[in-house]
């Protein structure tokens, strides 16, 4: 159970964005803050690995 790499955090960003999702529609999705989901994709804070599953579930399945 290894968290996301940078890479992988920028590889799931351009996804989230070529899907037109938004940070504040992903975060009502996930069930965190606008500012944590926007800290994450910029590298200025973490999410706990469950957190980054969900996120990523939720955006490959959006």
């Amino acid at each position: 159970m290894e968290k996301l790499t940078a890479e992988q955090i920028d590889q799931l960003f351009l996804i989230k964005h070529r899907k037109k999702i938004k940070n504040k529609e992903l975060a009502a999705m996930v069930g965190y803050s606008e500012t944590h989901i926007s800290r994450f994709f910029n590298h200025d804070g973490t999410l706990s690995y469950e957190a980054e599953q969900l996120v990523k579930r939720t955006i490959e399945e959006a």
